[in-house]
């Protein structure tokens, strides 16, 4: 859920480790990486920026939280299996905002599976979206995939 997201994420940013990702799967509800703070303050004042690990407020000069520890790669899809959830298809257009917000941060994203009884494509999710890049940890990077057969 987001407010899980959000609550880990805390927890995730004090974490000394060389990257720092997230796995949204599975898929179930809508996420946002850019979220208005779902707190009893002003929705205009007050927003979480979760890949960068900033939190900003208008007429503020410094974030809440210091983007050392921003994230670093996010992998996402849906749930396979013969006892799955279903992905439903606006989460599929919520699965390619994910992928939109992250390559406009430059932070590469695996989109692993949609949701349905055999892991893989579904035929749901547009080609587009159906990314397996790898991040650049300690300066090697992985081979980076634009597509699975």
């Amino acid at each position: 859920t987001q407010r899980t997201l959000i609550e880990r994420s805390k927890w995730l940013r004090m974490a000394n480790v060389a990257l720092r990702f997230y796995s949204l799967e599975p898929l179930l509800e809508p996420i946002s990486l850019l979220y208005l703070d779902g707190k009893r303050e002003n929705p205009a004042t007050c927003t979480v920026d979760l890949l960068r690990g900033l939190r900003f407020r208008p007429g503020y000069s410094d974030p809440a939280w210091d983007d050392q520890h921003q994230i670093g790669w996010c992998i996402i899809g849906g749930e396979s299996g013969p006892r799955y959830r279903p992905m439903p298809l606006e989460h599929v257009g919520g699965l390619m905002d994910i992928v939109d917000t992250c390559r406009s941060f430059d932070i590469p994203v695996f989109t692993k599976q949609d949701a349905g009884p055999y892991p893989g494509k579904q035929g749901r999710i547009p080609d587009a979206y159906w990314t397996h890049e790898m991040p650049m940890v300690r300066g090697f990077a992985a081979k980076k995939e634009e597509s699975v057969p």
